[in-house]
């Protein structure tokens, strides 16, 4: 229940905008084809890996993470899944790498859990068709489900434009429109794909504000007190205001923060700030944590201090916005 209530305190709060910086009406439906690379562990009886190991759904997943984005981005980002496929082959690795069959992996997952190969992200998604499917607008992005020791990234961008986004740019790929391919792990939940998104985002808000200076506005969101004593924002993806190490979500010690001054007054920042613990983001759970920091993410329009005042344009319509 108090899952529920902080995430319906998250949506009401992002109404309570003042009326001369209403959030900007821009919206988008980007289009994602799920891949879900689910291998047989049993030729002969057609058993497949998530249903020997009875891991996660990819399809509830997705959805999940559908709701999540437009909760995250006060309705501005509303994802449809495209195409869904589901690859039954055990994928292949790069350096040659022998890729696994049914008794190799099970042998690695429920013994010493070494994982050596690195996925070939080009050729699954030449496989798949991707760099059609990308060039003719019917997908936007890709996000790939896959089992541990996969060898994959959190993200990784692809095509022409591509940056670093948490991982290098899949670079044996040619696209001419640039996109992002997640590498989900369906053993694990919504909360650690919401992970992703914020590092995809930490990767090109960081890019964006690479020439701004040392007190831009995105280093001033992302501070924490443990960097920045008397003086944090919204924290990062690891750290929350009063956080003392990674993934720190459930400390109970208080800090003064200008969290409110970003999910209230932005762009009129005035430098408001209170006392903030555990309790401002959900007492030590990953995915509230995370919900609550993009909920504070500015969502407005036109510019601030040279940027767009909109962060969520470059992180989910980057070809159009990541020049500007």
């Amino acid at each position: 229940m108090f899952k529920y209530l902080f995430i319906l305190a998250v949506i009401v709060m992002s109404l309570v905008l003042p009326a001369a910086w209403a959030a900007d009406d821009w919206s988008v439906r980007p289009r994602a084809l799920v891949l879900v690379v689910d291998p047989l562990m049993n030729k002969a009886s057609g058993e497949t890996l998530v249903a020997h190991y009875r891991w996660n759904d990819s399809s509830q997943l997705a959805q999940k993470f559908i709701d999540d984005i437009l909760t995250a981005t006060h309705g501005q980002v509303q994802f449809e899944v495209a195409e869904t496929i589901v690859d039954h082959d055990w994928p292949p690795f790069l350096d040659n790498v022998t890729p696994f069959d049914g008794e190799t992996y099970k042998h690695a997952w429920e013994g010493k859990r070494e994982f050596p190969g690195k996925c070939d992200y080009a050729a699954i998604l030449e496989k798949h068709g991707v760099r059609e499917k990308i060039e003719s607008g019917l997908i936007d992005e890709v996000w790939m489900f896959g089992f541990p020791g996969m060898g994959c990234y959190e993200t990784r961008m692809a095509g022409e434009g591509a940056i670093w986004c948490n991982g290098p740019v899949i670079e044996d790929f040619a696209c001419s429109r640039s996109f992002v391919v997640y590498g989900f792990n369906y053993e694990r939940d919504v909360d650690c794909m919401l992970e992703d998104l914020g590092h995809r985002a930490e990767s090109i808000l960081a890019h964006v504000f690479r020439d701004a200076g040392p007190d831009n506005a995105w280093a001033r969101f992302t501070r924490y007190d443990k960097t920045h004593p008397g003086q944090a924002g919204c924290g990062n993806v690891h750290f929350a205001p009063n956080s003392q190490r990674d993934y720190d979500w459930g400390n109970p010690t208080y800090v003064e923060s200008t969290c409110d001054d970003w999910a209230l007054n932005f762009p009129a920042l005035n430098g408001l700030r209170k006392q903030v613990n555990a309790d401002e983001w959900g007492n030590d759970d990953m995915r509230l944590h995370h919900l609550w920091w993009f909920t504070r993410f500015p969502h407005h329009s036109g510019e601030f201090e040279g940027k767009l005042a909109n962060w969520w344009k470059y992180i989910f319509a980057w070809d159009t916005h990541l020049s500007l």
